[in-house]
């Protein structure tokens, strides 16, 4: 009978049972680790989602609180029975710092159920003063931050410094978490701190040099009500608390006498006749617990002394640099091209150079007037002129007392040279010092011109003039400017007028005519700008000279033929039938007088003076400025 043969390989066939359930055992380890890790993964990136949602949640809720006036920062709730009862309705409650923000509020996001839970306090700098002085040292709660000092803290009229904001945001299903967000809300002025109901209006009082200015007046008119509220404040600064639902409030600063003031405008309001329909500085208004703030600059008042004058006779002497011909002396300057510039070194320019005019020595000086000059200073470059006078063995600069900045250099043109005395000064030279940092680049001067007068100017009598500031009070309905100070005036029979009571300003002269009949200004002293306007600081009196002309005129001198003095008060008479013109003049202290608005003619001329001889008619004939001198025979 045969058998089976046992087969040896069989346990590598199959698994037993054992094997299988260790296995499965195994591999369920391993996948509960994977889960647990993925399960926590999950959460991680869920809470993660949370916080970060939390966290902008309370920045919106904070921001929100920001952006309420300070005394509008504040909570309220509902009660259960009304939970969706807003702010101001009757059902809310008001919580101790009372305002518009929901003390609990729920948002959705991402399926996921967010509560926000605002809480507002008030709180106390025990540095800043608690209470009435009398609390020996900081009490150590919630509210109260700072360090007192062992003496008692200082007093305080109100102890409600600023708002802490704490905002708390959670979340539960499916995973629960929680963060806080805290800030500060400060009110903007002091008197937010526990100004009660009413708006705030801030005001503050700065001299021209924008300082602080001291005890100003201060008065607030209430429009509607007609009630007044004034202060005085040492500092220059104070805060008004206005009923905000009374309309409007017209503000008027001032100090009294001898110094400017600031008034308020509303749309409709009348400005020297004229309407104005935007306001510079427009009434005020206030919003209830929020505060409108306001400069205003008052300062001492100045004046314009006003003198008209004649245009003198004048003579020039203009150099273009072509040459070296009306050079007295040079240092490292070469002339090329009608132009003088820093010699070359060896390839790059000389550091520095100078030039000096040849001597200017008038004939008949009577005023030196401007030195005028064209020239380029590229960067790192400049040119410096210096006036220099001769002192018998040399020439020097001359001082800043008889010229003033002249020992430094000007810069700019033209050099003004009216107050240059020109009996100690009659003969000048101009010096021009060049000076480069970068040897690649050379200012250049490319021409310069001496102007003086060689006749007296005389004081024109009522000359018209208009006057008016830069500074506006408003527009009116065309959009044309309204100016503070605007107005026409006259000189008197001396050619004198005097503009007191004016504002720190720039200031601009237009229209200048005899009888209706134009000037044109030629010059003033000091310099007006080329728009005719000077600027007058506060607390300045300026004496302004204006020099007139027309383009034909005729300048008369009268005099003694035996002693040569000025006769006065001598009666010209100056016509022309065809023309129509007739007209009679006499003569000022000096012995002189001028007529403006001729024509390129023919004019007959007569004068008399008591104790002379008539001149009698003479025909004088006006092609320009015409100057003319008049001897009279005294009489037997």
């Amino acid at each position: 009978m045969g058998r089976n043969p046992i087969n040896k390989n069989s346990k590598a066939n199959g698994f037993t049972l054992i094997e299988v359930v260790v296995g499965v055992a195994i591999l369920l380890i391993v996948f509960s680790g994977i889960f647990s890790v993925y399960r926590l993964g999950m959460k991680v990136v869920f809470e993660s989602k949370a916080r970060i949602i939390g966290v902008s949640l309370a920045n919106q809720k904070i921001e929100e609180a920001r952006n309420l006036s300070y005394g509008n920062v504040g909570t309220f709730h509902c009660p259960e029975e009304h939970l969706e009862c807003e702010y101001g309705d009757e059902w809310a409650i008001e919580d101790t710092v009372a305002g518009p923000i929901k003390r609990e509020q729920t948002s959705i996001l991402n399926n996921v159920n967010y509560t926000i839970f605002t809480k507002i306090d008030y709180i106390s700098n025990c540095i800043d003063g608690i209470g009435d002085g009398t609390i020996e040292t900081c009490p150590d709660y919630e509210n109260i931050e700072g360090y007192c000092a062992e003496t008692p803290c200082p007093e305080d009229e109100c102890d409600r410094d600023y708002k802490k904001i704490k905002v708390t945001i959670s979340w539960g299903h499916p995973h629960t978490g929680q963060i806080s967000l805290e800030s500060m809300i400060s009110p903007k002025i002091k008197e937010q701190e526990c100004g009660g109901s009413g708006g705030f209006l801030v005001v503050k009082i700065k001299d021209s040099l924008s300082q602080n200015f001291t005890s100003p007046q201060i008065d607030v008119e209430n429009l509607f009500t007609y009630q007044t509220d004034n202060k005085s404040p040492e500092s220059g600064e104070c805060v008004f608390i206005l009923d905000p639902g009374t309309g409007i409030y017209k503000i008027n600063v001032s100090d009294g006498e001898g110094y400017t003031s600031v008034s308020t405008y509303g749309i409709g309001d009348e400005y020297n006749g004229r309407v104005i329909a935007v306001p510079f500085h427009q009434h005020a208004s206030v919003i209830e617990n929020d505060f409108w703030e306001e400069s205003y600059y008052i300062d001492e008042t100045s004046s314009f002394l006003i003198e008209t004058f004649s245009r003198a006779e004048t003579e020039n002497f203009f150099d273009p640099l072509d040459n070296e011909d009306n050079i007295s002396e040079k240092f490292q300057i070469n002339f090329s091209g009608g132009q003088a510039e820093l010699d070359i070194n060896s390839g790059p320019y000389y550091n520095s150079g100078y030039i000096i005019s040849e001597t200017i020595y008038p004939v008949n000086l009577v005023l030196w007037e401007d030195i005028f000059f064209s020239d380029s200073q590229p960067l790192s470059t400049e040119i410096r002129y210096e006036i220099l006078y001769y002192i018998g063995t040399e020439w020097k600069v001359i001082p800043n007392s008889a010229l003033p900045e002249n020992e430094t250099g000007f810069t700019s043109s033209p050099i003004n040279l009216f107050d240059l005395d020109p009996i100690a000064y009659p003969s000048i030279r101009i010096k021009a010092n060049f000076l480069t940092l970068d040897t690649l680049v050379t200012p250049i001067l490319e021409d310069w011109e001496f102007i003086w007068s060689t006749t007296d100017s005389i004081p024109i009598a009522n000359v018209d003039f208009d006057i008016h500031s830069k500074k506006i009070v408003g527009k009116d309905s065309d959009n044309f400017d309204i100016y503070r100070y605007d107005g026409s005036y006259s000189t008197n029979g001396a050619g004198h007028t005097t503009l007191s009571n004016l504002e720190w300003d720039e200031y601009f002269f237009s229209n200048f005519s005899i009888s209706g009949a134009s000037l044109d200004l030629a010059k003033s002293r000091p310099n007006l700008s080329d728009e005719n306007s000077i600027y007058l600081p506060a607390g300045t009196n300026e004496n302004l000279k204006l020099f007139l002309e027309t383009p034909y005129s005729l300048f008369l001198e009268v005099n003694d033929s035996s002693t040569g003095e000025d006769i006065i008060d001598a009666n010209v008479h100056l016509y022309n039938i065809s023309l129509g013109y007739d007209k009679i003049q006499l003569t000022n202290p000096d012995g002189k007088t001028i007529f403006f608005y001729l024509e390129n003619d023919t004019y007959e001329l007569e004068i008399t003076a008591n104790g002379y001889d008539p001149f009698l008619v003479e025909s004088v004939s006006i092609s320009g400025k015409e100057i003319k001198v008049v001897e009279l025979v005294p009489s037997p």
